[in-house]
């Protein structure tokens, strides 16, 4: 969710720079995707006082892993179709 929240925030920006209009508008942004944030930090938080340290030690661990996981497959699907005849 907080990627989704800050990939929201980041379209919106470039959305308006463009000077563009969208036909379906996020309800209270960008408040929803502050609020949103604030309680993933808030269950972070939790999680590290409740004795659950290692979750959040690792959660960023775990989002590089998938991050490298979708640029390794971007990156073959780009080597595969470059073969392919357009």
């Amino acid at each position: 969710w907080a990627m989704i929240c800050i990939t929201h925030i980041k379209f919106r920006i470039a959305n308006l720079k463009a000077g563009t209009s969208l036909v379906f508008k996020s309800i209270a942004y960008p408040f929803s995707n502050v609020i949103c944030l604030l309680f993933i930090l808030t269950i972070f938080y939790i999680l590290w006082i409740t004795g659950q340290e290692m979750v959040v030690m690792v959660a960023p661990f775990w989002v590089m892993f998938v991050c490298a996981g979708y640029l390794f497959k971007k990156f073959v699907l780009r080597v595969l179709n470059k073969d392919k005849p357009c």
